[in-house]
C-alpha cells in the first residue's frame, strides 16, 4: 500500500510540475475543461500531460545514459 502511495504522491508532483508550464491560454482551457467535465476529466490521462511526461522521461533518460 504505500508504493501506491508513493506513486501517487509522485504523479501528483508531476501533475503540479505540468500545471506550472502551461501557457496562460492552456490553463485557461484546463481550468474550463475540469468544471465543465468535473468527475469526468482527468489531467492524469490527457493528451498534453501524457505528450509532456513521456518527453521528460526521455530526456532523462538522454541525459542519464
Amino acid at each position: 500500500m504505500e508504493s501506491a502511495y508513493i506513486l501517487s504522491c509522485s504523479k501528483e508532483s508531476e501533475l503540479d510540475n505540468y500545471i506550472k508550464q502551461l501557457s496562460s491560454l492552456e490553463r485557461g482551457v484546463f481550468e474550463i475543461a475540469s468544471s465543465h467535465l468535473g468527475s469526468s476529466f482527468s489531467l492524469l490521462h490527457s493528451i498534453g500531460f501524457i505528450k509532456w511526461y513521456e518527453n521528460r522521461e526521455s530526456e532523462k533518460r538522454r541525459i542519464n545514459g
